[in-house]
């Protein structure tokens, strides 16, 4: 039995409460059986711990069986996941920064690339930016030759279509790829990789090669996000105005009018964080000055205005 497509559940588990993670409980095993038939390996992990971090597998494959069978996931992914099901961190070899190893396509790039499909599969998105977390400061000190590799790799997995996977991809091609680069991959290269790299060329100027130019990746750039049921692993926190923290991004949307009855227009995303706040501005999206009245149900942040009064963002 090949690996369940769960994405067509997603909506399943939309409004879900995840159980609180409770080890002075009993919980059954789910096995899972991994890899090609006489190459298996046998995991084990409590069905709370699925139940908790991918709550669409819990819901929709597990009511009437505790055991699956995923014969085209390799071992070493499904470990990652194992592992990520208890410690919420993604488990893979120290990349040792003095040595160029030729080898961290296949140590590194690829695996993560792969936990980072099934992830997608299992609708885990919590887990899909804690991949895109690793794999952007590697790609940031790469070389072209590998970044050309993994990217043609990307593409040639069908898993990956449609997904930020594809775009982090082509954001590190674009940069790195000079013209003698494109020269020798144009024949063999995936006809999709060629167009998007041409959409990204035409779309972001920034994008263009210049070797002299270095900075560091921003891995949000590529998250997804975040369901509040996926942001249940976390315990909920209130701000001191007594409102639920804002952890993710999301687009602000409608959200009233100045005091001459006009509308803002000054922030399109922001971001909170235990590691502070980010924001960027822009005219995209509207956010209202609040007063003594609350415009509408969600609180998500403050912002300092052009003329330094403290402005309230709510979102409907």
């Amino acid at each position: 039995m090949s690996s369940p497509n769960l994405i067509p559940f997603e909506r399943a588990a939309k409004g879900l409460r995840k159980p609180v993670m409770d080890f002075t409980k009993p919980s059954p095993l789910v096995t899972f059986t991994i890899g090609k038939a006489g190459q298996e390996e046998v995991f084990s992990i409590h069905k709370r711990q699925i139940e908790i971090h991918a709550p669409v597998v819990a819901m929709v494959l597990l009511q009437d069986s505790l055991q699956l069978r995923l014969c085209d996931v390799e071992v070493q992914v499904f470990g990652m996941m194992a592992h990520w099901f208890y410690a919420q961190e993604v488990s893979l070899a120290v990349l040792d920064r003095n040595k160029k190893s030729k080898k961290l396509l296949a140590t590194h790039l690829l695996p993560l690339a792969k936990l980072y499909n099934l992830a997608n599969v299992f609708v885990m998105p919590a887990l899909q930016n804690a991949v895109m977390d690793s794999l952007v400061p590697m790609l940031d000190k790469t070389n072209v030759a590998t970044i050309s590799e993994f990217a043609m790799r990307v593409y040639l997995d069908g898993k990956a279509a449609g997904t930020p996977m594809r775009a982090l991809a082509i954001y590190y091609a674009a940069q790195s790829f000079t013209p003698e680069v494109l020269a020798a991959i144009q024949e063999t290269a995936p006809r999709d990789l060629l167009f998007d790299m041409s959409m990204a060329y035409i779309r972001h100027n920034d994008l263009v090669h210049n070797s002299n130019l270095y900075h560091l990746t921003d891995p949000t750039k590529f998250y997804l996000k975040v369901d509040g049921v996926a942001l249940d692993m976390f315990n909920d926190e209130e701000d001191e105005h007594g409102f639920e923290r804002f952890d993710e991004y999301e687009e602000i949307q409608e959200l009233g009018y100045d005091e001459d009855g006009e509308k803002e227009t000054a922030a399109d995303t922001i971001q909170t964080s235990d590691h502070g706040s980010e924001r960027q501005f822009g005219e995209d999206f509207e956010i209202a000055r609040v007063k003594n009245s609350k415009v509408s149900t969600k609180f998500l942040g403050y912002m300092e205005g052009d003329d330094g009064e403290e402005i309230t963002v709510w979102m409907e």
